[in-house]
């Protein structure tokens, strides 16, 4: 009985996987643990990839081991590309790129310089000080539609089985170009049961599982506020099995600076109020969305 007490106390296992900077990691507090499911949700071409592949890089600047699923939004070159701009940041050519320094009372100062593209070698030293070893980071690409959650775990349990490789993080871009699950023939149902397999990879690999999920065509016009339950979009118990669902906020002018603001859909532990955000400054063009915050 000690032990068991003693494990649930435990203060490792509560501990984040992911870190952020000052005010945006006091916004997501002590979400990013083991054993939970989280999700961004944003409308269409918004930046969902780019949260997911800058959570993949704090994650492993945390030292932990980390899966990436890629279920046919990009491709393999693409992933790698992305990762390396973010680890150096730098765009992937070189070009005048404006960076967020600073806020005032008129917004985001952001300041012009000119970057070099990436490099491999560079690139390649950069991720390697970044992870504890060369095996910390794992990137399985796949054809739209052809994975599912019951795939990804058969390829945890083969990485296991074959070298001992558990992954403390599993990304997945993104859950709504998953295979259905089989069995379930209802497109709702699918849904249902697919957010469900997510929570349960994360119970049974004792991993953090994120993902991302985009947002009903009410969004579209939804430019001045914050996205709440309402945009849920296929079923909307997805947002009952999640942990914590972040929404992303970003208007077209916004977009234009680079500008974003986050706010918790839903939230199971802890208050939370749909209303409160906090807003990030980034820079796409070097894949960091979250330079700046406040």
């Amino acid at each position: 009985a000690p032990m068991i007490i003693a494990q649930a106390l435990s203060k490792e296992r509560k501990k984040s996987l992911v870190r952020y900077r000052k005010r945006l990691d006091e916004f997501i507090g002590d979400a990013f643990m083991r054993r939970t499911l989280y999700a961004f949700m944003a409308p269409d071409k918004t930046g969902k990839t780019a949260w997911l592949i800058d959570l993949v890089y704090r994650a492993l600047r945390c030292r932990n081991r980390v899966a990436f699923f890629d279920t046919g939004d990009g491709d393999y070159d693409e992933v790698i590309t992305r990762l390396c701009m973010r680890a150096l940041n730098r765009p992937e050519y070189q070009a005048k790129c404006w960076i967020p320094v600073s806020w005032d009372d008129k917004g985001v100062v952001r300041q012009e310089s000119m970057l070099d593209g990436i490099d491999g070698i560079d690139a390649y030293r950069e991720c390697k000080r970044i992870a504890r070893s060369e095996d910390a980071l794992r990137i399985s690409c796949h054809a739209n539609s052809c994975l599912s959650v019951e795939d990804i775990d058969g390829l945890l349990v083969s990485w296991d089985r074959a070298g001992n490789w558990r992954p403390d993080v599993v990304v997945i871009d993104y859950a709504d170009i998953l295979a259905p699950p089989k069995g379930v023939r209802d497109s709702i149902d699918q849904i249902d049961e697919q957010w469900k397999q997510l929570r349960r990879l994360s119970q049974v690999r004792d991993c953090l599982v994120v993902t991302a999920t985009q947002t009903s065509a009410a969004a579209y016009g939804h430019e001045a506020g914050v996205l709440g339950r309402k945009h849920f979009s296929g079923r909307k118990t997805k947002l009952a099995h999640v942990n914590g669902m972040l929404g992303i906020n970003v208007s077209p002018e916004e977009k234009e600076l680079g500008v974003a603001r986050l706010n918790w859909v839903v939230r199971r532990k802890g208050a939370y109020s749909e209303k409160s955000w906090v807003e990030v400054a980034g820079c796409m063009a070097i894949g960091n969305p979250a330079i700046i915050s406040r």
